[in-house]
């Protein structure tokens, strides 16, 4: 979807122009233009190797495009221009949700913990290196499972989940209102159970930002 003669349609997901390359002269991404509006929910359909994970990774700044790609926003926020990363792009992250497509969970803590580990960047370190939440973030972890269906196990270690409950805290802490959500791959059966909670908030949220 081409943003050209909308600059100022307020899109959640803006990129323009953006290109990247691994090895010189063999682009994974060529002048790339997408716009998603605040609320929409799109799916990325291609290939393996065509890119798709690549503008996943782009998006909240894991990585930088080529030098020369035009910017990438996410609602009112550069996240990166001519191949540099934003300053202050950790806070930004905070920000916007990922569901990776391996989970990304810590085996030896609690289901509770992991979908917690969420708020690293936005408690101080003190509280990250000891893992002090504060009541209000737990009622909120623990409403996120249940939106998943994962409420009674909150207490078990994450390595005791089955193939398919693993795929759920990374849905669920994407439930904790983020200003864009980027899963590269979560189950179906995730998605659903998560989206009936996080598309009540974060079109609405999101908006007002815009």
């Amino acid at each position: 979807m081409s943003p050209e003669g909308r600059a100022d349609s307020g899109a959640g997901i803006s990129l323009r122009s953006v290109s990247k390359s691994y090895a010189e002269g063999r682009p994974v991404l060529r002048g790339l233009n997408l716009e998603v509006a605040p609320g929409e929910c799109v799916a990325l359909l291609g290939a393996s190797g065509s890119g798709k994970s690549t503008l996943m990774r782009l998006l909240p700044g894991f990585m930088a495009a080529d030098e020369g790609s035009g910017p990438i926003r996410i609602g009112d926020s550069l996240v990166q221009e001519d191949g540099r990363i934003a300053a202050g792009i950790r806070a930004r992250r905070a920000e916007i949700g990922c569901v990776f497509q391996q989970f990304n969970l810590v085996g030896r803590l609690d289901v509770l913990t992991n979908v917690l580990i969420g708020l690293l960047a936005r408690v101080p370190l003190w509280r990250s290196v000891l893992r002090r939440f504060s009541a209000e973030e737990i009622r909120a972890a623990q409403a996120a499972l249940e939106a998943v269906g994962l409420g009674e196990m909150a207490a078990r270690r994450a390595s005791t989940l089955s193939g398919s409950s693993n795929a759920s805290p990374s849905p669920a802490a994407w439930c904790s209102k983020p200003a864009s959500s980027s899963p590269t791959n979560p189950s179906r059966r995730s998605i659903r159970r998560a989206r009936a909670r996080s598309w009540k908030s974060w079109p609405a949220s999101t908006a007002n930002k815009a």
